[in-house]
This record gives structure tokens, sequence and C-alpha cells, in this order.
């Protein structure tokens, strides 16, 4: 079923995308959060971006320092930038970022580098982690997930949706499998436009391909990103990039979670 979801939404996507585009300018997000975790100093990078610390950010939970340590890579391979990469966050036991966000949809990307760090190899690293109540990753490991790409890349993003509803703060939180531990090397998040994948009413449904069932889709479904395609242009490796060169200028494919 994620699959016939995925293909429908490419579509609508691609659909919404050409409607935005022509319609209105570029739009400025209101929250736009960098957090290069395991440093403590702010970097900007290349594209004019700054990347806040996280050993000393306001983000973290007031126990940081029992709950978890920070370390650098062993080594970078050629193909990975310094900023996020090369810093991580250790997590050892329930770890939880709080960002005050103003309420409504926003991007959540998550960027590993699976690597050793310190003592710790992160090929030995599973862990789950979750964001106001979605499971956005399950017994997760980052070194398995970057041996199957196929361009053989050394770090990659996870990229999820996820609406913040009015009175709630973004909860993510990293919670290491048994006799394991957690890592993260940056966490992303930027405001989205409302209903741009989804909408605020829950009589919407969507038919599913070669199958007469319905499927009923709104703002309190959580996506996960699975293909990127930017159409018509070049690589974009931030999600910030696509806001910067016109309003997702890009289609999407996402598998659904409730």
């Amino acid at each position: 079923m994620a699959l016939y979801l995925s293909m429908i939404i490419t579509i609508l996507n691609l659909l919404l995308s050409i409607t935005i585009s022509q319609a209105s300018g570029t739009y400025q997000p209101r929250d736009v959060i960098l957090l290069n975790c395991g440093e403590s100093s702010p970097i900007k990078t290349s594209d004019g971006r700054t990347w806040e610390g996280d050993t000393l950010s306001r983000f973290l939970p007031s126990n940081a320092s029992m709950l978890s340590e920070t370390s650098s890579a062993s080594s970078q391979d050629s193909s990975v930038n310094p900023v996020p990469y090369m810093t991580a966050r250790l997590i050892h036991s329930n770890f939880t970022y709080n960002f005050p966000v103003v309420s409504g949809p926003k991007f959540v990307c998550l960027y590993f580098y699976p690597l050793t760090y310190s003592s710790f190899n992160s090929s030995t690293s599973f862990f789950s982690v979750t964001a106001n109540g979605y499971s956005l990753l399950s017994n997760f490991n980052a070194y398995l997930t970057v041996s199957s790409i196929n361009h053989q890349a050394s770090s990659f993003f996870k990229v999820f949706v996820i609406t913040v509803w009015e009175t709630e703060q973004l909860k993510i939180t990293f919670t290491p499998s048994q006799s394991s531990f957690a890592f993260v090397n940056g966490l992303e998040i930027v405001s989205m436009p409302s209903n741009l994948y989804t909408k605020d009413l829950s009589f919407i449904s969507y038919p599913l391909v070669n199958n007469g069932d319905l499927f009923y889709f709104d703002n309190s479904t959580a996506l996960e990103n699975s293909y990127r395609l930017n159409v018509g242009g070049k690589p974009m490796l931030m999600i910030r990039e696509c806001f910067e060169r016109g309003l997702m200028i890009r289609t999407l494919s996402w598998v659904i979670w409730e």
C-alpha cells in the first residue's frame, strides 16, 4: 500500500508544485533551525548558512551531559561536508531535543555520518527516533543504511514532515536499543507552507491505485521522504535550498506514517 500511496502523492506534489510556483514568489519559512550536533561554536558554511553548535544549545535537556557525550569523527571521506557531519552527539539513554517553534507543518531532517566516534563504532549503533508521538525510525542502524545506498555515499540524511499543533513544542527523542547507543550529526528544522502536501481537512480522500478503497489524508499524517527529484535543475543537498530557489520546484515521493 505504501508504494501505491507514494506514487499518488508524487503526482499530486508535481501538480501542486507547479500551481504554487506560478502563483507566488519564494516562500519565507518562519522557523529555520540548523543544529550541528557535537559542536560548541556556530559555523558559517560556504552556502552562507550558520549552523548552531548544540553543546550549549537551549534545545538540549538540562541533564544532557548525563545522557550523552560529544565526539568528532575518526576520519573524513572526501565526499563528506565538514558541517554537520564531522561532529556527533552520542546518546546513551532516552534523549529529547525540545524546539519551541510556531505551529504548522515542518520539515525535519536528521543527518548521519556512520563512522567511529571515540571508542564507539556506529556499526553497533541501533536506536529509535520519535517526534511528537510519531515513530520516525525504529531499531535503526545508520551504518547498514548507508551501506545499502546505491551510489556508495558515506553520509546521508532522512527527511520527514510533521505538523506541530498549537501549544506544542517539537520534541525529537532518540532512544538507544538495549545495550547500544544512538548518535546524530545534525538536525535541520524548516517551516513549510500549510496544505502543501497535506490539507487541514479530514474529509478529503484519495483513491488508491488499482483499488477502490479511499485513503483519508490530512495534517495529522506524518510523511517520510523516500525519493527526491529536482525537475529541470541541479541537485539540491539541503532542505533550505528548495525555498531559496523558489517554492517546491522539485517533486518528492513520500511514505506515509500515522
